[in-house]
Order: structure tokens, then sequence, then C-alpha cells
């Protein structure tokens, strides 16, 4: 499924790209695509571990001022 999306997107890129005078196979593009799904599959999987890695997870609680509903002006919780 995902080839076959990334194909029509592709089809689609070549066509914008074909206006601007620039010929790119649509395959390309969708190699393209797809190569840098696999790649970015990696990095996601990688960022979901490291906060599960310590035994403490760690919250900063700073207040941070907000607008106050009708007052148009900030308050601190």
């Amino acid at each position: 499924m995902a080839s076959i999306v990334a194909g029509t997107v592709a089809s689609e890129r070549a066509g914008v790209l074909a206006r601007q005078g620039i010929r790119m196979d649509h395959a390309t593009l969708a190699a393209w695509v797809d190569t840098g799904a696999d790649e970015a599959v990696l990095v996601v999987r990688r960022m979901m571990k490291i906060p599960l890695l310590p035994a403490r997870l760690f919250a900063d609680e700073t207040s941070a001022p907000v607008l106050e509903k009708g007052r148009g002006s900030t308050k601190t919780d």
C-alpha cells in the first residue's frame, strides 16, 4: 500500500517538476520517498525508546503566563 501511495505522490510531483523544466522519473521519486520513510521509522523507534530508558522521568513544572478569559491580560497558575 505504501508503494502505491508513494507512486501516486511521486507521479504528481514529477508533473510539477516537469512543468518547471526538470525531468524526473516518478519511479525514482517513489524510491526516494520509500527510502526516506524507512530511515524515518528507525529514528522514530529510537525516539520512542529514549524516554523509557531511565528509571525516573522528570518534567518541568515552571509556570507560564496565559491569557485570562475575558480580561485579555495574563495570569500565572
